[in-house]
């Protein structure tokens, strides 16, 4: 089976004045046409961030394909949300996408796509460590799980291949996989994927765009569609979006500055930078009793970065990396000042 994604960049046409572009001209689809090419499901770009598509309600309202859902661009620019609130603004973000889907009728699971934005931090892992692979894990982590909280079953997410060996956490999640370049088929973690893009420059003419944009992605589903149906009587509703209480912001660490992290046997090092040999004590979960404890050696670390807060009760952890946590308040004692 065949499908097509598509979005406002498909169907927007630039208006130009003496030589200047001052607007958009968005155009319908031809549904028919992409129907008698033999595409039978659309997945349409609904919201990126905290914002809807500008497309989505013209695609949404004329598509009569037989199988048809959303997809969300996840936001990881770090101009949109401050360093502690990755998880908020990843649950804020699952939240927009079902307001803006929840009054339409589709049948298919909605889908999440995380990839690297050219006009944000670069997602690579060529240094020591790298922040923003990291903080595009948490944030789109917290949309996927905020989004099975609300609608009880997982959505599906697109990524390429590379992005695939950091996504263990994510496998829960039917895998879209971006692969329309020569050199086969390969993803990391999941045992099979859900759907192929194999092409980002599909004639736009055959498949029912409008004449002034060539191209539409196509995309090829493996296994059953029932397999992507939701829920059987699961009914999305507009969730209540409840401001999350979250600590004040906090500012961006700087080497040799920062907050002092004091742990017990007198251990200590300074957030951003390297204080002391000792290496920090964090856990793979923030919970009282989590059996994994593990320590990062500073000398290969060289620098700490906090890049969210938890609270479980009446303590509070940092979040220091993927699944490693340090106490800043456990059983009544204050570890990090």
């Amino acid at each position: 089976m065949k499908l097509i994604d598509i979005s406002s960049h498909n169907i927007g046409e630039a208006i130009f004045k003496d030589g200047k572009v001052i607007g958009t001209r968005y155009h319908d689809f031809d549904w028919k046409k992409a129907r008698a090419n033999g595409i039978e499901g659309a997945i349409i770009k609904s919201s990126q961030g905290l914002y809807k598509d500008v497309g989505f309600d013209i695609l949404s309202k004329s598509c009569d394909l037989p199988h048809k859902t959303s997809y969300h661009f996840i936001d990881y620019c770090r101009n949109n949300y401050s360093i502690g609130q990755e998880i908020q603004f990843g649950q804020r973000q699952a939240q927009k996408h079902l307001e803006v889907t929840s009054k339409w009728p589709h049948d298919l699971k909605e889908a999440y796509d995380g990839e690297q934005n050219a006009f944000w931090e670069k997602l690579d892992n060529t240094k020591e460590t790298n922040y923003a692979l990291i903080r595009f894990l948490i944030i789109s982590l917290a949309a996927v799980r905020e989004h099975f909280r609300l609608t009880g079953y997982w959505p599906m997410f697109y990524t390429n291949a590379w992005l695939t060996q950091f996504m263990k956490d994510f496998v829960q999640c039917p895998l879209w996989i971006s692969s329309p370049l020569p050199g086969g088929l390969y993803y990391y973690n999941w045992k099979s994927y859900a759907i192929r893009q194999i092409s980002w420059t599909g004639s736009g003419a055959i498949y029912g765009n409008y004449p002034g944009n060539p191209y539409v992605d196509i995309n090829l589903l493996n296994g059953a569609i029932e397999t992507l149906y939701r829920n059987p009587g699961a009914v999305v509703t507009p969730p209540v979006v409840v401001p999350v209480p979250v600590p004040s912001p906090l500012p961006e660490p700087v080497p040799g500055e920062g907050a002092e992290l004091v742990f017990a046997g007198s251990r200590s090092v300074a957030v951003g930078s390297v204080s002391a040999p000792a290496g920090l004590l964090v856990r793979s979960e923030p919970k009282k009793r989590s059996g994994n404890e593990t320590g990062i050696k500073l000398a290969d670390k060289k620098a700490v970065d906090i890049l969210g807060i938890v609270e479980d009760g009446q303590d509070l952890w940092a979040q220091v990396g993927l699944h490693q946590y340090a106490a800043i308040r456990y059983g009544g004692e204050r570890y990090i000042k």
